[in-house]
């Protein structure tokens, strides 16, 4: 349903997305005016400091990441208010400070 929305609006606004088979994973760089497909990072090197800080521990940047990220940066970054939901232990801190 998300996939064929996205289609629809590519089309109604004639743009044409950087990843045409995965619609959802698209995001337009305003620096470049151009659409960017996300792609998997590489997570570098961990090291054993790196996990001892359980307040901030690395975070491996997925597409999924990378996306909610980007979804919530420019409400972090206006000071807009907005509520994240989920499981128990499943990342929500982890993902606003980072």
């Amino acid at each position: 349903m998300r996939s064929k929305l996205a289609e629809f609006i590519f089309k109604l606004a004639g743009e044409r997305p950087a990843d045409p088979k995965n619609l959802l994973l698209n995001y337009f760089e305003p620096k470049t005016g151009a659409w960017m497909p996300f792609a998997p990072e590489s997570a570098g090197e961990t090291k054993l400091d790196d996990l001892k800080n359980q307040d901030l521990p690395p975070i491996v940047k997925t597409i999924g990441i990378q996306r909610d990220i980007a979804m919530i940066k420019p409400w972090l970054e206006n000071g807009d208010s907005f509520i994240v939901v989920g499981p128990e232990g499943c990342g929500k801190n982890l993902m606003i400070r980072n």
